[in-house]
């Protein structure tokens, strides 16, 4: 019967989600990679469930499949974070809090408060002639 919690796969979980981090999503956006992702969560979830079938059943590896897969998550996803937070080359540049992880920020404030001129004539008030409105994105005033 596999154990997860005893077994050294949780930790492999996390180290691929770093590995996968600094290998390629420090270098590219997953904005337009999401089928793909979705679609190799799909096989992925697929073959570790046949793989761990082997010993448990299917209810089991399929259960134990999806903790590695959150895991894995969790661990890019962190490790996403604090590299855009702390050693990200465009960390000195000021601008609100959430645009140093993601430009997803935008779509809120754009929808709540108005268009998106108005936000940027709001952030070169509160921040100054460059702002930093995404992890790889700068605005300059004209």
């Amino acid at each position: 019967m596999l154990l997860l919690p005893n077994s050294i796969l949780p930790a492999l979980s996390v180290a691929a989600g770093i590995v996968s981090h600094k290998l390629y999503w420090s270098r590219h956006e997953f904005d337009d990679s999401v089928p793909y992702i979705l679609l190799g969560a799909i096989l992925g979830h697929l073959a570790l469930t046949t793989t761990f079938a082997r010993q448990v059943t299917v209810w089991t590896a399929s259960r134990d499949a999806a903790l590695l897969e959150g895991i894995y998550a969790t661990s890019v996803f962190a490790s996403i974070a604090i590299y855009r937070l702390f050693f990200h080359p465009l960390k000195h540049y000021r601008g609100p809090f959430w645009a140093r992880l993601t430009i997803w920020w935008k779509v809120k404030h754009i929808a709540q408060e108005g268009p998106h001129y108005a936000l940027v004539n709001k952030l070169h008030q509160q921040y100054g002639d460059i702002v930093r409105t995404g992890n790889y994105v700068l605005l300059l005033l004209p």
